[in-house]
């Protein structure tokens, strides 16, 4: 947090005792966190300053003195150093992931096509694709990373994989990773789920798209985007789905494309029902969501974080802040408290 700009340094009220802190909170979240819905809810972090994990279960948030245990934590872990963050929405749900499986991995068999034409119903369950190519992705041409070479300059391309689903309802989590370039269109059963530099509903087979490179190549993070789970279960079946990416270029005469997705859910219920693992460049910090009974007054409050017993042990104030600025630690775990213009 030292790289923030600071606005405002005040003594903290309590002092805390243990290594659960109340590091960070906004109740003027703009764009900091953006759900899968477009909602952008005020949140609150905590920090685990110990070296070992600690189980926050039974610990309890409130903006109320006289009502220490107001809402209450489940049994879930916070890794050494770590963070947990709140959504402070007034809902009170609990939503957490038991572990993530990941459904289409982009090294399976693909069938895929070079359109010179738009094709109704490509990214449909009901499509054949059975006269198309068919390989591993990355499909692609130009940097020599791609599993499949389709040599180019090409405008777009089409792929798509089959895959089975055993369980919807325990779905709670969805993420499509992928390596892009240029731009991308992701659909499940023909339901957009994903997009990025395109703005056809949906594309013409010729649309180009605004310029990405892929970063894995480059030692970059792989692309995540976090599909909304209404959406997610509304379009998945039972048994067997279809998974299509349509990927297009920034010129007709590009040096390079690119695709690489991976398709991962995440389950809140035990037991295996994917491929029982998740892809490499899978990220292990996506969690799953807490939300509080209570949100933040814009004016500004106190927050408290107490102990299962209903002792205090943490605070901190929230002032009246503009869009997309938070208070916090101004070193995370510690005692002097901040105006930050840039959340973490």
């Amino acid at each position: 947090m030292m790289n923030k700009l600071v606005l405002l340094i005040t003594l903290f009220p309590l002092i805390a005792l243990g290594q659960l802190r109340l590091n960070e909170a906004s109740n003027a979240n703009g764009n900091t966190i953006v759900l899968p819905s477009g909602s952008t809810p005020d949140w609150i972090e905590i920090y685990n300053g110990a070296s070992i994990p600690a189980n926050i279960g039974g610990y309890c948030l409130s903006d109320n003195r006289n009502l220490p245990m107001k809402w209450t934590f489940p049994s879930t872990m916070i890794s050494p150093s770590g963070f947990l963050v709140v959504h402070a929405v007034n809902k009170n749900t609990v939503n957490f992931i038991d572990h993530y499986e990941t459904s289409v991995f982009a090294d399976s068999i693909w069938d895929y096509i070079i359109p010179t034409a738009d094709i109704p119903q490509w990214n449909s369950s009901i499509f054949n694709s059975g006269a198309w190519l068919s390989g591993p992705a990355s499909i692609g041409y130009g940097d020599g990373d791609d599993a499949t070479d389709i040599i180019g300059p090409h405008i777009s391309v089409y792929y798509r994989i089959n895959f089975q689903c055993t369980n919807i309802n325990a779905i709670k989590k969805a993420i499509l990773d992928i390596d892009y370039d240029d731009g991308f269109v992701a659909y499940l059963n023909g339901i957009e789920i994903a997009r990025a530099g395109l703005t056809g509903t949906p594309p013409t087979w010729n649309e180009l798209s605004s310029d990405h490179e892929a970063t894995i190549p480059q030692g970059g993070a792989i692309s995540s985007f976090e599909i909304d789970t209404t959406i997610i279960q509304a379009a998945l079946t039972l048994g067997n789905n279809v998974l299509a990416i349509e990927i297009h270029n920034t010129d007709p005469n590009s040096s390079d494309l690119t695709g690489k997705p991976y398709l991962t859910f995440g389950y809140d219920t035990p037991g295996t029902f994917a491929s029982g693992t998740t892809h490499p460049y899978f990220s292990p910090t996506i969690g799953g969501t807490l939300e509080t009974n209570f949100g933040l007054a814009s004016g500004g409050e106190m927050l408290y974080l107490s102990n299962p017993a209903g002792v205090f042990i943490d605070s901190l104030l929230l002032s009246d802040l503009e869009p997309n600025m938070s208070n916090g630690k101004l070193t995370d775990g510690g005692i002097a408290t901040a105006t930050f213009t840039i959340p973490t």
